[in-house]
């Protein structure tokens, strides 16, 4: 029998603020992003929630002011060889990045260290940029599995979909310390039993900055109301038992 606070992370899942498509254009492979009409009724709900379930993120009710990020996000993690830009009042286009992303190698089972070390290294990486406007050490908010492409040929992993934003005022290691729960969460619910520690400590190997993953031991307890919510929907409903048996495993870990 479903409780309630699985029936809400469920429903949460279910919400798509914007509709992404892959085009060509100018003879380049892309991906364009626009936000749905009529969403900032759900907008709105969906950042209430955040706040009160201590998520410490919130999305962009403003089109502007999601457009620069993400354009700003891009640039800065992958405009090194691969282009981006807004695209009219209510889009975002980026040029399509190799590889697959990590939540697909977990569904086909074919996920192992050195993408999870390439993650690591890369949230290490990007954790180290600075974003010039904000003045602040960047952040992503919402890392998940789906939002980390891995490219083998490469040893490469590369971050995407910057559609929520940290509060600027937490401390870097805060925030980061985040990043890392949230791509944990997912990997550890999507794993099986006898891979994942070692494809969660490969990752941390790989990140290996101190501040944060103090931070991020001293999160890891499962939480109760409104957080213990979100914390369902980043971990794939896994079964509460479960899950808390499984932080408990990485807290040892990392202690």
């Amino acid at each position: 029998m479903l409780n309630s606070s699985t029936v809400l992370a469920r429903a949460i899942d279910t919400v798509r603020i914007h509709r992404v498509r892959r085009e060509t254009r100018d003879g380049r492979a892309v991906w364009t992003k626009y936000r749905r009409r009529g969403m900032d009724g759900v907008i709105a709900c969906g950042n209430v929630f955040l706040d009160r379930s201590r998520s410490r993120i919130r999305m962009f009710r403003d089109v502007a002011a999601w457009q620069w990020w993400e354009v700003a996000s891009f640039g800065l993690l992958n405009g090194d060889a691969y282009g981006c830009g807004p695209l009219g009042p209510r889009g975002f286009w980026a040029e399509c990045l190799p590889g697959v992303s990590l939540r697909e190698l977990c569904r086909a089972g074919t996920i192992d260290t050195d993408a999870a070390r390439a993650a690591g290294a890369e949230l290490r990486r990007a954790h180290a940029l600075s974003c010039a406007v904000r003045g602040v050490l960047w952040s992503h908010g919402d890392p998940h599995l789906g939002n980390v492409l891995y490219d083998a040929a490469a040893g490469r992993a590369r971050l995407i979909d910057f559609e929520t934003i940290h509060d600027a005022t937490l401390p870097a290691a805060e925030r980061h310390a985040d990043d890392l729960l949230v791509f944990l969460l997912e990997l550890l619910a999507t794993v099986d039993a006898p891979r994942w520690p070692a494809l969660g400590m490969a990752t941390l190997a790989a990140y290996d900055r101190p501040e944060p993953l103090e931070a991020l031991r001293l999160r890891l307890r499962v939480p109760r109301g409104l957080e213990l919510v979100l914390w369902r929907t980043r971990s794939a409903h896994t079964p509460l038992s479960e899950l808390e048996r499984r932080i408990s495993q990485l807290r040892n870990a990392l202690a």
